[in-house]
């Protein structure tokens, strides 16, 4: 989990991690940090994590073979109050959505 006392901005997440997945921990966090967004760096691209990420309040949703630029970008982005999803992911009009 997150340190509270270092009261971050960004938390940088991934789905799978020890006790709570990546996709549980934003909900947690909006409550006990309310100011800190969060983003998820992934190599689990599938557009089910990205609806359930998106439902539990993540602002960012990367994939881990996506330049590292694009990161820095989007979590500066990010921290000023948008949300970001990797290109690569882009929902496409009638594309079924498969289950993660």
């Amino acid at each position: 989990m997150v340190s509270l006392a270092t009261r971050p901005d960004v938390a940088l997440l991934d789905i799978e991690m020890p006790g709570m997945d990546g996709i549980e921990v934003p909900a947690a966090l909006k409550s006990a940090l309310p100011g800190c967004s969060s983003v998820i760096l992934t190599t689990f691209g599938r557009p089910g994590y990205l609806r359930r990420a998106m439902e539990h309040g993540v602002a960012g949703f990367r994939l881990k073979d996506s330049p590292a630029e694009g990161l820095a970008a989007a979590i500066r982005r990010i921290s000023a109050g948008q949300r970001i999803v990797d290109p690569g992911l882009a929902p496409r009009p009638g594309a079924r959505e498969k289950a993660p």
